[in-house]
């Protein structure tokens, strides 16, 4: 992925962070946990929810509005790296109790040369792309 902000995520979450239910648009998503919490901040998701023909509106909101029949936890200590289709899974991390957890998150596409809008990776990783967008090409 040729996208200087994408390619690459470190997040970490403490004690009472959690992430909102959400697919990626990315091909593949492989998560590297660097450091597990003491408690809670398990990994949830539905495994091809949705997919680039059928996104499956009325299975996703099912889901939003806590139907957890398909919904599954993936048992995870540090230096856990699990590959999946973020894109077709509808997933997120729920509260951490105690602790930090920290992981390392990597995006695949099938083209090489893909990158993410400004907006979304303004949403993801904050104002500083904002300074660096700005500052235009390094060198």
């Amino acid at each position: 992925m040729a996208d200087p902000f994408q390619a690459l995520n470190v997040f970490w979450m403490r004690t009472g962070e959690k992430s909102s239910p959400h697919f990626n648009h990315h091909d593949y998503t492989i998560t590297l946990l660097l450091e597990s919490p003491c408690r809670g901040g398990e990994f949830e998701f539905v495994p091809d929810l949705s997919s680039t023909d059928d996104e499956r509106y009325d299975d996703v909101i099912r889901v939003l509005d806590s139907d957890r029949t398909r919904v599954r936890q993936l048992e995870r200590s540090a230096g856990t790296l699990p590959l999946f289709r973020g894109r077709d899974s509808l997933h997120w991390v729920i509260p951490v109790e105690q602790g930090r957890r920290t992981t390392a998150i990597l995006y695949y596409v099938q083209r090489p040369d893909f990158v993410d809008a400004d907006a979304v990776n303004l949403m993801i990783c904050g104002g500083r792309i904002k300074l660096l967008l700005a500052r235009g090409p390094a060198g």
